[in-house]
């Protein structure tokens, strides 16, 4: 590949984690929901920006047939700003394997990160997801069949993770792990953290492969509008499944009221439920103790477990706060103008410049780049809150810098 598009890549591949940490720091400010809320809210809201970008441009006056090569090699490249043959254009067999890597990527992998950080804490998850360059190395030596130079591009590896490895654990040092946590429970977690690594690099070569001749808004449209679908149906059976659980647990109090004694099932469904709204409290992003989502879902716990005496009443309050989790919190316009920004930068800008520069330069170059993150998150840290950086850090930081040189020489 010619210089000036390995140096264009180099760019879009490690600009797009800063985007990507401005948005998170938009969102820990003004977000007060779930986190699954968060996902399917952004995800909407991405999918439709990609849709109105992706129609506004203008066509190719052909496409082109593909020869099938991987990111393009031999066919019609991929990932461009403009130039697509339209999405009328898109042939059936790239729509599904880009959702494919949209339902392994964002769906699963993304759950199955927060699975693992919720269980493991970031020390460990970290260690796990700076395998993940390494293994996209092997995918695209032996699937993608990249010519890859090993001197170069591991060192640039080994630099790059070993600084973001001290910057997240410099600011993980407070961690504590929790006595709690069984072998199988830790297991899971493991697993949890293997899972995201293997599924984001499987979801990103689907994307190489089959995006060619798509621009990188055609491919974000179709993997963002996949996950968009399965969050919503995750959704509605939460919603569905709440409603029909608030209908019986209004039924068991009014048979309470009247001296009847309620079916078991009808309780358990409401006790499930409760609980699952106890848990997602417990890991939501604005789960603070004063956050406006944390505070109703544990009154509707206490309410429900007042007694009878609370009778219908109980019930219906428990319905209220239960599947809170999967529904939009309320929020002030601030806060909601915000969490759009954040949206813009990290779910928008951020995918557009990554699936540009996936196509420049080699699978594992662009995992190693997009692990960028945390280096950004130093100085964003430090002017939005003040957070201190240690030398450590700055250490980390340089090392990440210098992971960077190898790489552009590799991809050059």
């Amino acid at each position: 590949m010619g210089g000036a598009g390995a140096g264009a890549g180099v760019a879009a591949a490690a600009g797009a984690p800063g985007l990507c940490a401005a948005g998170v720091f938009l969102w820990a400010r003004s977000w007060r929901g779930s986190p699954f809320a968060l996902n399917l809210f952004k995800c909407c809201l991405g999918s439709f920006g990609f849709l109105v970008v992706a129609s506004a441009l203008p066509a190719a006056a052909g496409r082109g047939g593909r020869a099938g090569g991987a990111g393009g090699a031999g066919g019609a490249p991929g990932g461009e700003v403009s130039g697509g043959g339209g999405l009328g254009d898109v042939a059936l067999a790239e729509v599904a394997w880009l959702a494919l890597s949209g339902l392994l990527g964002i769906v699963v992998g993304d759950n199955a990160w927060l699975l693992s950080l919720q269980i493991l804490g970031p020390r460990r998850v970290v260690f796990c997801d700076n395998l993940k360059p390494f293994l996209a190395a092997a995918v695209g030596h032996w699937w993608l069949r990249e010519e890859l130079s090993m001197a170069p591009l591991f060192a640039g590896i080994f630099l790059t993770a070993a600084g973001v490895s001290v910057i997240s654990l410099e600011k993980a040092r407070s961690e504590s792990d929790s006595a709690n946590k069984s072998r199988r429970h830790v297991a899971w977690g493991w697993a949890a953290a293997a899972a995201n690594v293997t599924l984001d690099t499987v979801g990103s070569t689907l994307t190489k492969v089959h995006g060619a001749g798509l621009t990188t808004w055609e491919i974000n449209l179709v993997r963002f509008g996949t996950a968009s679908v399965f969050l919503l149906l995750i959704a509605g059976a939460s919603n569905l499944a709440q409603i029909w659980g608030s209908r019986a647990a209004g039924t068991a109090g009014r048979k309470l009221e009247r001296g009847e004694r309620p079916t078991l099932e009808m309780g358990s469904t409401s006790a499930v439920m409760e609980r699952y709204d106890v848990a997602s409290a417990a890991a939501s992003a604005g789960g603070e103790p004063g956050s406006d989502e944390a505070e109703p879902r544990a009154g509707a716990g206490a309410g429900a477990g007042a007694g009878a005496g609370a009778g219908a009443g109980a019930g219906a309050g428990a319905g209220a706060g239960a599947g809170a989790w999967a529904r939009l919190p309320s929020m002030p316009a601030k806060d909601w103008g915000w969490v759009v920004l954040g949206v813009l930068l990290t779910t928008f800008l951020c995918p557009a410049l990554g699936n540009f520069a996936l196509f420049l330069i080699s699978l594992p170059a662009w995992a190693t780049l997009g692990a960028l993150g945390p280096m950004y998150a130093l100085p964003l840290g430090w002017l939005l809150r003040r957070e201190p950086v240690t030398r450590w850090a700055v250490l980390g930081a340089a090392l990440a810098v210098a992971g960077v040189v190898p790489l552009v020489l590799h991809e050059a």
